[in-house]
Order: structure tokens, then sequence, then C-alpha cells
């Protein structure tokens, strides 16, 4: 089993996001965020199949232009 760990940064990146699509459309936001922890708990299974950039896998978020970075070791 991996272990994930948001930084705080990437954490307030997230309610910024948040935020901002809710300001678009009252719900949008967190339909983001929601989008957002299923791609993160589906690291489970997938993790290390993502293009590695800067040394670090990237994941990027279906529907929204977001994306996060982490390491590929499980």
């Amino acid at each position: 089993m991996i272990r994930v760990v948001i930084l705080e940064s990437a954490a307030a990146d997230l309610e910024m996001a948040r935020d901002f699509y809710d300001a678009q459309e009252t719900g949008v936001g967190e339909y983001f965020l929601s989008s957002v922890l299923a791609q993160i708990e589906s690291l489970e299974q997938l993790h290390g199949i993502h293009l590695e950039q800067f040394g670090f896998h990237r994941m990027l978020v279906s529907k929204f232009p977001f994306g996060g970075y982490y390491e590929g070791n499980g």
C-alpha cells in the first residue's frame, strides 16, 4: 500500500481552485475537489504509470486543467 501525503501548499492550491470554480458556478468547486480526491485515491492502483517530469510523476486531473506531482516509489 502506498502512502499519500498532501503538502500544505498543495492543499492551499486545492482550496483556491475549489473557490475559483465555485465562483464560476455553485457546486463546480466541490465537483472539482471530489474529482481530484478520486484520482488521488486511484494512485493506490496506478502509481508510477504517469509520465515523469522534474523527477516526479505528473498526474493530470480529468475534466479540469489541474495536475499534481508525486514520487513513483510504492
